[in-house]
């Protein structure tokens, strides 16, 4: 009848507001509206657990992720991915599939993410 819990820390959990200089907190998955623009710190789990969403949205939908997945800006030519979020060099972003095993998908664990999710074609 127990479960032996008897403390909860949410020390560093997230409520989506901006709560932190340049809002990059705030980073909310909707489910009915995923669209939009993402700024991700992929050594923050949640971010993390937010492009999964984003690439189960795509599966689910039966898009290319090359298609939902575009550049963050005009002058970007494609996903803004930065490996070491001290450095302003960019490297190729590399769509992960889904780990056999697991039924993950493998993300790095560091390093910024830039990109404007779409999905509009697949809707309509």
């Amino acid at each position: 009848d127990h479960t032996g819990l008897m403390f909860v820390a949410t020390e560093g959990c997230y409520t989506g507001e901006n709560n932190e200089s340049g809002g990059k907190n705030g980073q909310v998955f909707s489910y009915t509206n995923p669209g939009g623009h993402y700024d991700l710190q992929l050594w923050r789990p949640y971010h993390r657990s937010l492009l999964r969403m984003l690439y189960k949205t795509v599966d689910y939908l039966q898009v290319q992720p090359d298609e939902a997945f575009k550049p963050p800006d005009e002058n970007s030519k494609s996903v803004d991915f930065r490996p070491n979020s001290n450095s302003s060099a960019s490297a190729a972003w590399t769509h992960m599939g889904v780990d056999g095993a697991t039924g993950i998908r493998q993300l790095p664990e560091t390093g910024d993410l830039r990109f404007i999710f779409d999905i509009q074609s697949a809707i309509f």
